[in-house]
């Protein structure tokens, strides 16, 4: 991963990236917190049922392309 990769999906300069961001590790944290809010946290009464539901909500957003962001 790279910040060249990056601006290059997002169609956007380099100096983009680097004016909101001092470094890739501060960009990784934004946008790993920004998929965070969205994941939904279960309650099925079963510990074993929620993990199940969490790891696949959490799988769906991360690999859902990032259209609506």
């Amino acid at each position: 991963m790279s910040i060249e990769a990056i601006a290059k999906r997002a169609k956007i300069g380099k100096t983009t990236i680097y004016r909101r961001y001092s470094s890739k590790e501060e960009l990784v944290v934004d946008a790993i917190e920004s998929i965070r809010e969205e994941v939904l946290i279960p309650n099925t009464g079963n510990l074993w049922s929620d993990l199940d539901e969490l790891v696949e909500n959490a799988a769906q957003i991360t690999l859902t392309p990032n259209s609506s962001r």
